[in-house]
Parts: structure tokens; C-alpha cells; sequence
């Protein structure tokens, strides 16, 4: 089963000023002195006052967005340039079309629903996913990763949405989640979720090729909640190798690797046992760094030499994966630990989403250029189709004992939660008739307090009927008898 898939996205992240970046920045201010003879009605034009930086990206929508853009105030522009010859481009006011762009008041969240939260729709059927971070040192690319405590970023957001996921498919599937975590350091590969001390070969952890890449000898966890994988997450960053730069106080020096393998297996006693096997790969890519620009030396050199090594033997694969235009050709992904692990995120069985970080102001103007341009290159990569990664098991005899055993144990709490069920409707049933029994009593009772109220002037009523009927017994005789001596006179 084949799913057709679009491109390799592209999508930009502009972060915000920096506090030193936003004291450096002009600020608008109006001249509200008499012009022209005292002509108060000219409009005021608006000037700016002189700073040493300047904003460079310009956000047309969200999908647009320019470099450089042109100045409409020609005296400041004559201030930044200086006088140049007619005909000469003052600004490169070029621009560049992506997937998505996001600009500085983007929150973590607004990141995560338009670059990862799409990916995970297909994670659980078996489809791989990667999601890369890539920009120059300083621009936001582990922040937007990894994020903080309080502020988390694409890893945490993506696994509170896969647990509640895998939350919903536990009562129709066994979903099995193993984490690990590595950083390629100078061409080595290290695993950061490997206790300290913990002998390693010598040049580094090695990289197995079949149908996947594999590194081997890596810890694996196991984590049941996104709280859990925060956990692996921020001890990997502690021991991941970081160093302050001239560009960065907190500069990644390595390239980071957090690979999340799904196995989903449904509850089934047949012959042969289907499995879905995906592979969620997020990567936080070191800062491609100029040491002109960090003023580096000695081992902070060295580790930038590195970086920038493994990030041209990256930009090297996807120049050769946009010139192929489909065609069959070397692809020269072992020229770098970085590009042999991404093979197959660049050029294969994978979707990919590409996280662009820039700075916006002129302090990184060759960085941010160099990077846009970078990403524009990356979005011609074509990738025709990716494929749902399903295993077909034939069960041995000796593993029937075990589906045997694992059955009779879904059986039981089978019975368990219909007996509670049971139990439950029983329960209800009692106190149904229990509710209808003091309903009963209590209209008893109402009907024995309002008999009592009216039995006494019932008795008296009865009482005085029965004296007016004397009375009026008493009253006829007496009448009787003041007509009969009436009536005898008259004779």
C-alpha cells in the first residue's frame, strides 16, 4: 500500500529581537516642527532615528516573506550603503515562497499544530516521519525543539498528542514506544541517555545499513507518558556538549538525534500477526557558524570546522537530490555521519518537515541569507511515494503458548469488566427499588401527617351535626306543642 506524499516541506520560523537587538533597532519617531512658512497642515514625514542595526525580513503573509527589503527612506539609505553607481541593487530585496512561515510572535504551540501535529496522523499507521531544525547558531532551533519547563516545544507537543493517541488504540492494539537519544560530536556518535562512565568504542557509536539506519549499542527507554519522555529529554540535553561562542552563550556543539520507534501489533490469535513499524525522528542540527563572525579558537574551531562539514556534506545531498529531477544518481550521503542517518528522511521511505530558524535583523544578514537560500534549494526535493511499513509475522508453534497465555489474560479482564458491569446493573437495580421504597414510606408518612391534621375537625364537624339534629328535634316538639293549646282555644 502506497500513499502519495508532496515534497519535503519547508516551513520558517522568524524568532524575535533580542533584548540587545531591540536597543539597536530604529525606532519610528515624527518631526512635529513648522514646515513651509508655518503650513501646519503639511504632513509630518516620518523619520528614524540612527541605530546600528536594522530589520531585514519582512513578512508578506503567511507564506511569504522578503530579505532585505527595500528602504523608502532614501537619506537612511544613503546612511547604510553610502553612494553607489547608477544601476547598482542598493537592497537584495528578494523574495522567498515556502510552506509556512511563522513570524516572531509565534507561539511554541502555533509551531508545533503547523509543523509536527500533521505527522503524527500517519505515525500510527505506520508511516516514518522527520522533523529537522536548521539554521545558524543563535536563531531559536533548540528552543523551538526542545523548548523549556515552562515553555515546551516540538518533542513534548508531539508526545502528548501521540500517548492520548496510543490511549485511544490500547483496548484494540499492543503499542509498543522505544525512545533513545544521541548527539553526533566532531564525527562521532554519542548516546546521551547512556549512564556517565559507561565505556564506548573508539571513534564513536557505528551505523548499521539494511532496510533502515540503525545506530548500534544505543540505551533504549521505554516511556508510558510525555512527561516521561520530557524527563529523557532534558537529561539528554544536560549531558548533550554545548559551549559559549562569541554568537551564542548557550551554543549547541553538536548535532542532537531524539528517534521515537512505534511497533503496533492488534489483539489477534491468527496464523500470522500484522505489525505496523514507524519511526518518529526529531533532530536539533548544531549552528552553521562562521568563525569570522564567533571569533573562535582551539576546540570551539575544531567543533565548528565539524559542524560546518557535515552540514555542507548536507546541503551537498540535496543539491544532488534537486539535479537528479528523478533520475537515478549518486546520492553522496557517507560523506558524514549526519547524512548517512538522514538518508532516508532526505531521499526515502519518510515524510519530512524542515523547521528553517532565522534571526530578523541585520546583525545575521549573511547567516539568515545563506540560510533562506539554503531552504528555497531544499523544497525542490521531489519524493514520489512513501510506503506504510507493515510486517507479516507466521507465528511459530513455541509462540502460541504465548498468544495462548496473553488471550487468557484479555479473557479475564474481559470477564472482569462484565462482571463489573454486571455488579454495577445489579447495584443499580437495588438502588432503584430502594429509592422506590422510601418514595413509598415517605408518602405513607405524608398521608398519616395529613390524616391527623384532619381528623379532629372531622370529629368535631360530626359532633356538631349531631347536637343540630337534637336542636332541631327539640325545636319541632316545642313547636308541636305552642300549636296545640292554639288550636284547642279556637274549638
Amino acid at each position: 500500500m502506497a500513499k502519495p506524499v508532496p515534497d519535503l516541506e519547508n516551513k520558517v520560523r522568524v524568532r524575535p529581537p533580542t533584548a540587545w537587538e531591540a536597543a539597536r533597532l530604529p525606532e519610528r519617531v515624527y518631526d512635529a516642527c513648522i514646515r513651509t512658512d508655518g503650513a501646519l497642515s503639511t504632513p509630518a514625514k516620518s523619520v528614524t532615528t540612527q541605530s546600528s542595526l536594522r530589520d531585514i525580513v519582512q513578512i508578506i503573509d503567511d507564506r511569504v516573506l522578503t530579505f532585505d527589503p527595500q528602504e523608502r527612506d532614501p537619506s537612511r539609505a544613503f546612511v547604510e550603503r553610502g553612494f553607489l553607481p547608477p544601476g547598482t541593487k542598493r537592497y537584495k530585496d528578494r523574495r522567498f515562497i515556502f510552506d509556512r512561515v511563522f513570524n516572531g510572535e509565534a507561539a511554541q504551540q502555533d509551531v508545533y499544530q503547523g509543523t509536527a501535529k500533521p505527522l503524527l496522523k500517519n505515525l500510527l499507521d505506520g508511516y516514518n516521519a522527520t522533523i529537522f531544525a536548521y539554521g545558524a547558531t543563535g536563531c531559536g532551533k533548540t528552543h523551538t525543539i526542545s523548548g523549556t519547563d515552562a515553555d515546551p516545544g516540538v518533542i513534548y507537543l508531539a508526545m502528548a498528542d501521540l500517548f492520548r493517541e496510543i490511549e485511544d488504540r490500547k483496548e484494540d492494539y499492543d503499542i509498543d514506544v522505544v525512545v533513545t537519544f544521541l548527539e553526533i560530536y566532531n564525527e562521532e556518535i554519542r548516546d546521551l541517555l547512556a549512564e556517565p562512565g559507561t565505556p564506548t568504542p573508539r571513534g564513536g557509536l557505528q551505523i548499521r545499513e539494511d532496510k533502515s539506519v540503525k545506530v548500534v549499542g544505543l540505551v533504549e527507554h521505554r516511556p508510558r507518558t510525555a512527561d516521561e519522555v520530557k524527563q529523557i529529554v532534558l537529561l539528554g540535553n544536560s549531558r548533550r556538549t554545548q559551549s559559549p561562542t562569541h554568537a551564542n552563550e548557550t551554543s549547541s556543539r553538536s548535532h542532537a538525534v531524539l528517534q521515537v520507534h512505534v511497533t503496533q501489533a492488534p489483539h489477534t490469535a491468527s496464523l500470522s500477526e500484522t505489525r505496523t513499524m514507524a519511526t518518529l525522528s526529531i533532530i536539533d542540527l548544531a549552528g552553521s557558524e562562521r568563525a569570522a563572525a564567533t571569533t573562535n579558537m582551539g576546540q570551539r574551531m575544531v567543533e565548528g570546522a565539524n559542524i560546518n562539514k557535515s552540514l555542507l556534506a548536507l546541503g551537498n545531498c540535496i543539491n544532488a537530490l534537486c539535479e537528479s529531477g528523478g533520475a537515478t544518481r549518486h546520492i553522496p550521503y557517507r560523506n558524514s555521519k549526519l547524512t548517512r542517518l538522514l538518508k532516508f528522511s532526505l531521499g526515502g521511505n519518510c515524510k519530512t518537515v524542515m523547521i528553517v530558524c532565522v534571526a530578523p535583523t541585520s546583525a545575521h544578514f549573511d547567516d539568515t541569507h545563506n540560510t533562506l537560500i539554503y531552504a528555497e534549494r531544499a523544497t525542490r526535493i521531489k519524493t514520489k511515494v512513501v510506503t506504510r511499513n507493515v510486517l507479516n509475522v507466521n507465528r511459530h508453534v513455541g509462540q502460541y503458548v504465548e498468544a495462548i497465555n496473553r488471550l487468557n489474560i484479555q479473557v479475564e479482564e474481559l470477564k472482569e469488566q462484565l462482571a463489573g458491569k454486571r455488579d454495577a446493573e445489579a447495584e443499580k437495580e437495588r438502588r432503584r427499588k430502594r429509592d422506590a421504597a422510601v418514595e413509598v414510606e415517605r408518602a405513607k408518612n405524608d398521608l398519616l401527617e395529613k390524616f391527623e391534621h384532619v381528623q379532629a375537625p372531622i370529629v368535631d364537624g360530626a359532633t356538631c351535626s349531631g347536637k343540630l339534629d337534637v336542636a332541631e328535634a327539640k325545636l319541632k316538639v316545642i313547636r308541636r306543642r305552642t300549636r296545640s293549646p292554639a288550636c284547642s282555644g279556637r274549638s
